[in-house]
């Protein structure tokens, strides 16, 4: 019988083969360029995606601690290597995960935090190939993966996360895609 819990680290190696694919199109070059969150660069998107790898690879011992992920010089490398290290992490002991992890003073259920990183780490992925790539060439989000994070999106951001977080919700067309869906609720 599949858990929530083993959906939730399936849908994290997704996201994080995505991720992974799209970083390896990342050149230091490209660090400069602008992203769909408006005050962020490429760098500091990357940089943000970093320490949240390191959180989530964290958070397979039961606990994260608050202190963010030291910078590195070689920033598209240390990120292919950390999304192994999540995904080994979390795949390596599926007997011994917490079933709850411990943020700061709150704990948050196990389950709910895999398909939250997988939410975040795919939709980082997508900024940095919106960033990356000459106009309409992103490399597109995969339809089964946004079609298992659309549920989780839903859940997951609310109206306090707009402004802020995330932008208001966009239209789609009338047949839109799961990624369409998945992208504009999320106000991109």
């Amino acid at each position: 019988m599949r858990t929530r819990l083993d959906a939730g680290v399936e849908l994290l190696e997704r996201s994080l083969a995505y991720a992974c694919g799209v970083l390896a199109e990342v050149s230091e070059s490209d660090l400069a360029r602008p992203t769909p969150c408006a005050a962020w660069d490429l760098d500091r998107l990357l940089a943000h995606l970093e320490d949240a790898l390191g959180a989530f690879e964290e958070a397979a011992t039961g606990s994260v601690s608050s202190h963010p992920a030291p910078e590195s010089g070689r920033r598209v490398d240390e990120l292919r290597r950390r999304a192994t290290a999540v995904l080994g992490a979390w795949v390596g002991a599926p007997d011994a995960l917490p079933p709850r992890v411990r943020l700061g003073d709150a704990e948050l259920d196990t389950a709910l935090l895999l398909h939250t990183a997988a939410l975040e780490v795919t939709v980082h992925a997508h900024d940095v190939a919106v960033a990356t790539a000459a106009p309409g060439a992103a490399r597109p989000l995969p339809e089964e993966l946004a079609r298992g994070l659309l549920a989780v999106a839903q859940e997951v951001v609310g109206p306090d996360d707009r402004p802020g977080r995330f932008a208001a919700p966009r239209s789609t067309r009338a047949d839109p895609t799961y990624a369409e869906l998945l992208l504009g609720y999320l106000g991109r």
